[in-house]
């Protein structure tokens, strides 16, 4: 079983399942499913950094595994490939994501936990916070309104990540500068 589980590890192609949020010609995977249409999914690029064998249940037939994977990666998809070279069919029973880019499930909290003044003052950072490494831009009113409206503002500094402030040293959100366009990306809903 670890053998074949092993073979998955590094690169490789990966078709996404029909029933997917994936668009193709403006409509979802998931749409076309429900209508009973096949479409032609183009297989995309993903990896298997880590996959692990954590135990097997003979007695159902399951196979419990971890696996840490790229973006883009259809754990329901890589199931069925793990049966299908056993030998078998098979499907996801369940998933438990542990890790999104850098935030682990063992640092999250219940809503129990949230409605607690402390927990939010430990575990809650701020947007601004996040970014703090990240150069500042103030701006002006009249570019303020162009920036929070989505307008893309003409601006000559190094391309970046941006905390953007008002002319009050406000902090309004983050912006986002590539070859002297600045544009919006996150911004603090107060106005």
């Amino acid at each position: 079983m670890k053998k074949i589980l092993e073979t998955f590890k590094g690169k490789q192609k990966q078709i996404p399942p029909m029933y997917s949020a994936i668009k193709v010609e403006g409509k979802k995977l998931y749409e076309y499913a429900r209508q009973g249409k096949i479409v032609d999914i183009k297989s995309r690029d993903i990896e298997i950094y880590n996959i692990e064998l954590v135990s097997v249940l003979p007695q159902t037939q399951e196979i419990i595994y971890k696996v840490k994977c790229s973006k883009g990666t259809y754990i329901r998809t890589l199931s069925e490939n793990i049966a299908e070279k056993l030998g078998s069919v098979g499907f996801m029973k369940s998933l438990n994501r542990t890790m999104v880019g850098n935030f682990e499930i063992k640092d999250a909290v219940t809503i129990s936990e949230i409605e607690k003044k402390e927990i939010l003052d430990k575990k809650f950072i701020t947007i601004e916070k996040f970014f703090k490494e990240n150069n500042k831009i103030i701006l002006n009113d009249t570019d303020l309104k162009k920036f929070l409206n989505g307008v893309k503002l003409s601006i000559n500094m190094l391309d970046g990540i941006y905390r953007v402030y008002d002319k009050n040293n406000i902090f309004i959100g983050v912006g986002i500068l590539n070859e002297n366009e600045f544009k919006r990306d996150i911004c603090i809903d107060k106005f």
